[in-house]
């Protein structure tokens, strides 16, 4: 049976846990990672790298709701895009980055 739990300040209330906002699992995947989100990715060599501004021009032209994440290789980290560079995923698009980045550098994560 689930415990109860109780605020400071609210004494004698009482929530369900299902009420609580829930934490990610921290399942990880096999590779040992956590599981991905869906969306395009992209490795660019650095936010001010030639290839990841002739990407962004390709990016801007398939505007749409699929977010876009980022994988600097020179500092390593992984960004989501702003809203205003995410993406309508479709196989031109694909092929015009796949181009510019490498084909080892795009992935649609559905």
């Amino acid at each position: 049976m689930p415990c109860p739990v109780r605020f400071p300040g609210f004494q004698g209330t009482r929530l369900h846990p299902r009420l609580l906002p829930q934490r990610p699992s921290g399942r990880r995947t096999a590779a040992g990672s956590l599981p991905a989100r869906h969306g395009l990715y992209l490795r660019v060599p650095s936010s001010e790298s030639p290839e990841w501004k002739r990407a962004q021009l390709v990016v801007r032209v398939f505007d749409g709701e699929e977010p876009l994440y980022l994988r600097y290789a020179d500092s390593g980290k992984l960004v989501r895009a702003p809203h205003a560079l995410w993406v309508n995923v479709n196989d031109v698009m694909i092929g015009e980055l796949r181009a510019i980045l490498g084909k080892e550098n795009v992935a649609v994560v559905d």
